[in-house]
């Protein structure tokens, strides 16, 4: 376990292209999101990512969210856009939104179970952003906590057993943002809030028709 603290004055970019590299070889990382500290490794690894699942403790049924730096990263990972997501993406990207998509062939093959679907974040968080950046791969975001259990908001509510087992921990203090991400499946034919959060629904339907459904 290397944990890495960052603060206001560090220059964090040659920081971050250093622990990018850790990933694409492999690589389990605790890190800061703009919502709550989050667990990540290269959505392509596949040992990787069941390290993740067995450090939360999760079952394979429960899809992991993965975060992108860029909304032309989108191309290689979704197979469809639909024009809701293009609204969404415009109102409410880079924050705390988690749009579900249909999953592109190329990403189906590495999710556990071939997922048909994915839940892509693009945080308004700069340490996200230059983890894919410098990685090239879309990276996992998970809450690094255990399965079912509160989302950490700081390095200490992060239990010890999944620090203990993590490569590279980045501390840049606690996170402020109440709440997590919201969650919307744009995947069928009628667009459903899937999770309550951070941006009101009432927000969400100022912009589009979307039913909830939890």
């Amino acid at each position: 376990m290397n944990i890495i603290k960052i603060d206001q004055k560090t220059k964090i970019e040659p920081i971050i292209k250093e622990v990018s590299e850790k990933v694409k070889k492999g690589a389990v990382i605790c890190y800061p999101t703009d919502t709550v500290y989050g667990l990540g490794a290269n959505v392509y690894d596949k040992n990787s990512v069941e390290k993740i699942y067995r450090l939360k403790k999760r079952e394979k049924t429960h899809p992991f969210t993965i975060i992108i730096g860029s909304v032309l990263e989108l191309k290689e990972i979704i197979s469809e856009m639909p024009e809701t997501a293009c609204i969404l993406i415009e109102k409410f990207w880079p924050g705390a939104l988690t749009i579900i998509f249909k999953s592109s062939k190329k990403l189906k093959q590495n999710l556990p179970g071939k997922r048909e679907t994915v839940g892509i974040r693009l945080p308004d968080n700069k340490i996200c952003g230059l983890l894919t950046k410098y990685s090239g791969f879309p990276i996992i975001s998970t809450s690094a906590n255990l399965s079912g259990k509160k989302a950490p908001k700081s390095i200490e509510e992060i239990p010890q057993e999944i620090k203990s087992d993590c490569d590279i921990i980045i501390d840049a203090g606690e996170i402020h943002l109440s709440g997590e991400s919201t969650v919307i499946d744009v995947s069928s034919y009628i667009p459903k809030i899937r999770r309550d959060g951070v941006i009101p629904i009432e927000e969400i339907q100022k912009y589009v028709n979307i039913s909830k459904e939890i």
